[in-house]
């Protein structure tokens, strides 16, 4: 148990931000419930993108033995998950195994830019939205560089409340959503998480999130087999 799952089993978190791999994994044990979605570019979820530069690598399978970077910013293990997703499907082994070396930036652009320059990577794996802001800023990107995969639209994180959470704290603050868009002082904290505004949270946000775990976890125990 690690020390967040202790604090949960001892009723120390009221609130807490969760990416939606670990929301799926925790919710049911600790009884969270999702509370807060940030929406980005108009949109609570967002797509990955494999990218790699163009004719040289034609499928996931050229990339054996490869160097890949990986961005997490605001995406924790979605793209780890996404990723072993793909390569168990293709009956290659997981990322551990079957590159080279696996990076991993926070920055968009340290993902990019390697694989642009053919410095120490051949391939990279960030959202399509900032993929498509880069390549805007820098149109020589798109020359050079393809999408090999898009990814299904995922949520990324989750503000959630506990069953340690006061009835009438969570009302008040789902109340007060609205006036958070709006407030400058709230706005500046969303900034720092790359969101436009909050909404409340809703089951299907998280859905293509479920369906992700739910193939990874079967594509796992049959590789074990």
């Amino acid at each position: 148990m690690n020390l967040l799952e202790k604090d949960l089993n001892d009723r120390k978190i009221d609130y807490l931000t969760l990416n939606s791999i670990e929301y799926c994994r925790l919710r049911e044990k600790y009884r969270i419930e999702g509370f807060i979605a940030g929406i980005q570019n108009k949109s609570v979820t967002k797509k990955l993108v494999l990218v790699t530069r163009k004719n040289q690598i034609n499928s996931l399978r050229d990339l054996k033995n490869k160097k890949i970077i990986i961005d997490q910013a605001n995406s924790g293990d979605i793209p780890f998950i996404w990723l072993d997703t793909l390569l168990l499907k293709a009956k290659l082994p997981v990322h551990q195994k079957f590159f080279a070396s696996v990076k991993k930036t926070n920055k968009p652009s340290q993902s990019v830019m390697p694989v642009y320059f053919g410095q120490d990577a051949d391939a990279c794996i960030l959202t399509e939205n900032a993929f498509n802001v880069i390549s805007e800023l820098n149109p020589n990107i798109a020359e050079k560089l393809v999408v090999l995969i898009v990814s299904p639209a995922f949520l990324s994180n989750i503000f959630c409340a506990t069953p340690s959470t006061a009835r009438d704290m969570k009302k008040r603050l789902f109340d007060l959503i609205g006036d958070m868009n709006v407030n400058p002082k709230t706005k500046q904290g969303m900034a720092l998480f790359k969101m436009d505004s909050l909404v409340p949270f809703e089951q299907e946000y998280i859905k293509s999130v479920e369906d992700l775990i739910r193939e990874y976890d079967e594509l796992i125990k049959r590789s074990e087999r």
